[in-house]
């Protein structure tokens, strides 16, 4: 299945908690398809993830393993956030998001008021 303009978020952490905040991740693509029986989702046309937790990432295509929760991409990716920047030339999420590897070269900004703020 084909799709253009993809636009979705993906409830990560749902909490019980009454005054917990869950956390979320926002896609963005201009072109994405689905193989419904892998349960896998390719991005392309540039893709934006957003997060609750204030980071921005920019890839030009990401594939996705749904079930198994992985990701990743060999194209240069950017990444943004209150720390600092990052710029790779590939990206692999595993773990729904807990462990990301960036492959190289990677460069990485910090910016020292904004880790000030963070304590």
């Amino acid at each position: 299945i084909i799709v253009n303009n993809v636009e979705g978020e993906i409830l990560r952490h749902p909490s019980n908690e009454p005054n917990a905040q869950d956390s979320w991740v926002a896609l963005r693509s201009a072109r994405g398809e689905i193989q419904v029986k892998q349960k896998q989702l390719l991005l392309s046309g540039g893709v934006s993830v957003h997060t609750s937790e204030g980071y921005e990432m920019d890839t030009q295509s990401a594939w996705i393993i749904l079930e198994e929760g992985v990701a990743k991409s060999d194209e240069p990716v950017t990444v943004q956030g209150l720390p600092g920047a990052l710029k790779a030339q590939g990206f692999s999420l595993e773990d729904r998001g807990n462990i990301i590897n960036f492959t190289g070269p990677v460069s990485l900004t910090i910016y020292p008021e904004s880790m000030r703020r963070m304590k």
